[in-house]
């Protein structure tokens, strides 16, 4: 008997303000067996979303709404700008999909507060793109 690997997760950006979610799409795209298909691509500036989609042969979405709205798609990477972090995971949340949140968390406490709320309250999976908290050296730093 065969076992098949299971298809892969659909993920988008909301937002590619963050220089580390290039290298996101790029892995992944390399590396299929990982499990994550880069699928479309939002931003608010409309020419860093063309050559974001460009480089990693994605689909843009009109808004960010319209990326949300996807069915396909049921995870993002939240790569705007710190500002609007609350703003996007809210969405996100709301929408039902599992997010990425880039570093940093948040600008103030309240807009942390705003994305822990939106979490809990809606159930999905959630992890901050801080991957230097598990690396070796850091580790033995701590």
């Amino acid at each position: 008997m065969t076992v098949s690997a299971p298809s892969p997760i659909p993920a988008a950006f909301l937002g590619v303000a963050h220089a580390h979610v290039g290298a996101y799409a790029a892995r992944w795209r390399a590396r299929p067996e990982w499990g994550v298909r880069p699928a479309a691509v939002w931003d608010a500036d409309a020419a860093r979303a063309a050559a974001f989609a460009a480089a990693h042969g994605l689909e843009t979405a009109a808004s960010a709404e319209s990326l949300l709205a996807r069915p396909e798609v049921r995870a993002v990477v939240i790569g705007s700008e710190t500002a609007f972090h609350a703003d996007h995971v809210e969405q996100a949340a709301a929408a039902g999909k599992a997010i990425v949140l880039q570093k940093p968390l948040a600008l103030t406490l309240e807009q942390g507060d705003r994305i822990v709320a939106a979490v809990e309250r809606h159930g999905v999976p959630f992890t901050l793109a801080w991957q230097m908290r598990v690396d070796p050296h850091n580790l033995q730093i701590r």
